[in-house]
Formats: structure tokens, sequence, C-alpha cells
């Protein structure tokens, strides 16, 4: 191997785990801003709804950590 396609390999395995990254970084974005609205949701909510909607939101959560890193479990 060439010391050409030596660094042309090594470029496109920097360019793929840079594109791995940017997936995974706005995977996590969006998960946040949905935890965020969640969290607001739930800031408005009467202290009886509050407790009817916990198991709700750890399904969420769950659901969107899940979403992250699949290999994660409970």
């Amino acid at each position: 191997m060439t010391i050409e396609n030596i660094i042309k390999a090594e470029k496109n395995t920097s360019n793929e785990i840079i594109e791995k990254y940017k997936t995974q970084h706005n995977k996590v974005k969006d998960v946040v801003k949905n935890l965020i609205a969640q969290i607001a949701n739930i800031q408005s909510l009467s202290p009886n709804e509050m407790s009817l909607n916990v198991k709700k939101v750890e399904a969420a959560i769950h659901k969107q950590t899940m979403s992250i890193n699949p290999s994660m479990s409970s």
C-alpha cells in the first residue's frame, strides 16, 4: 500500500467517524429538546396529574435513551 493510499484510507475513516458523531450528536440534541418539552409540560401539571403521569414520562425517557443507545437496558 502506498503512502497516498494509506492517507486516503485514513481520511475516509476519519470522515466516517465524523459523520457518525454528527448523527449521534443530532440524536442527542433531539432527545434533549424533547425532554425539556416534557419537563415544561410536567411543571404545568397539578400534583395529582404529576403522579398519574410519572410512568408515562419514565417510559418516554427510556424510549428516548434507547433511541440514542439501543445497547442500554433498564
